[in-house]
């Protein structure tokens, strides 16, 4: 029910939008609708929000706004399987995120570029895209992203078969989540100390 509500506010902010020609309103708005839409599964219909809203970025020379929906369809697509579309959209919206000093926008897609490229067994390649995407973090403070990237850092430790190196990033991961009270109890952390139990020591 909260999201139909959501898409009938936003709805009603696409035509006014349109009615205005107010080409930033209108192309928020569709990015909004194709997030909506992913967090419904509507895959299709997120894709084609998106697809409507990046020109209109690339109009009115949004940066910000284009690089975020890049990214987004770079996430979809990673999502359907469709790897090169995935890169095609990381590799435009990276440079875009470093030229106007995004720093939590450029750490996202080195994180999404590290677990695209995981994906594909490119594991010295992920490495370094985890690598510059923890750096980041840090440096910015998001606690969400470094507990993600850590993540990836294990599962891809885990897919070279090294357990060790799995086993010290479990270890890492673990000692953040323990001292951030926010994620200490949080049930998807417990998900992950089930999956990682035979590397907890």
């Amino acid at each position: 029910e909260t999201n139909m509500t959501w898409r009938a506010v936003l709805d009603g902010g696409l035509l006014a939008a349109e009615t205005a020609g107010y080409t930033r309103g209108l192309a928020n708005t569709l990015r909004s609708l194709g997030e909506l839409s992913l967090r419904l599964s509507e895959l299709p219909a997120a894709r084609g929000y998106y697809e409507r809203a990046l020109p209109l970025y690339e109009q009115i020379g949004a940066r910000l706004g284009l690089a975020h929906t890049l990214h987004a369809l770079g996430d979809l697509s990673a999502r359907l399987d469709d790897y090169p579309a995935a890169r095609g959209y990381y590799d435009r919206a990276l440079p875009l995120y470093e030229q106007i000093g995004a720093r939590l926008g450029q750490a996202n897609t080195l994180k999404s570029l590290g677990d695209l490229n995981r994906r594909l067994a490119d594991y010295p390649a992920a490495r370094g895209f985890y690598d510059q995407a923890e750096a980041l973090y840090n440096a910015i403070g998001d606690t969400p992203g470094k507990l993600n990237t850590l993540l990836g850092n294990v599962q891809l430790a885990r897919a070279q078969g090294d357990r060790e190196a799995a086993r010290a990033y479990c270890a890492r991961l673990f000692a953040l989540t323990d001292s951030t009270p926010a994620y200490r109890d949080h049930p998807v952390v417990a998900g992950w100390r089930r999956e990682f139990a035979d590397l907890i020591g």
